[in-house]
């Protein structure tokens, strides 16, 4: 059985070692392949995802461009396609993400272009994870889903 480490040049990084945060393009980490955020050799995210939500349901959320500054921190900025009676979508939600040498941070902006105030439920789904980096780059999945409890993750 071949070895085949996963592909990262598709990927977008924020980066303070020892933590490291890859995601897709659009900001969200799916898990696949070395998605995800490490702290040294253990992967403890294996996904982070948006889910907006207006008045008249789901709102979809569009990858628009991703920009790095110079000190590293990553901005995904994404359409929310918000509409009001123009072909254009009116909302945007902007991410930016950093990786600092204890963790990460990251902070979600959303906006309107819309003369009133529009309701919104903004979620975002985290899963935890403790699978060592060896395994992720030989392509081997997690053995089970870490849970929360009183006591932390487990």
């Amino acid at each position: 059985m071949a070895i085949e480490q996963p592909f990262v040049h598709d990927l977008t990084v924020a980066l303070a070692a020892p933590v490291q945060v890859w995601s897709a393009p659009g900001g969200d980490i799916d898990g696949s392949g070395v998605q995800g955020a490490y702290y040294g050799d253990h992967r403890m995210v294996r996904g982070l995802q948006l889910d907006l939500q207006g008045p008249d349901g789901p709102i979809e959320l569009v990858h628009g461009a991703t920009s790095v500054g110079a000190d590293g921190t990553v901005t995904f900025h994404t359409i929310a396609r918000i509409h009001d009676g123009t072909a254009d979508p009116l909302g945007a939600v902007t991410r930016t993400r950093a990786a600092r040498p204890g963790g990460m941070v990251e902070r979600i902006t959303i906006g309107t272009s819309l003369p009133r105030p529009l309701p919104v439920t903004l979620t975002v789904r985290l899963q935890p994870d403790a699978t060592p980096m060896a395994l992720i780059k030989a392509g081997v999945a997690a053995e089970s889903d870490l849970l929360a409890g009183p006591d932390g993750w487990g």
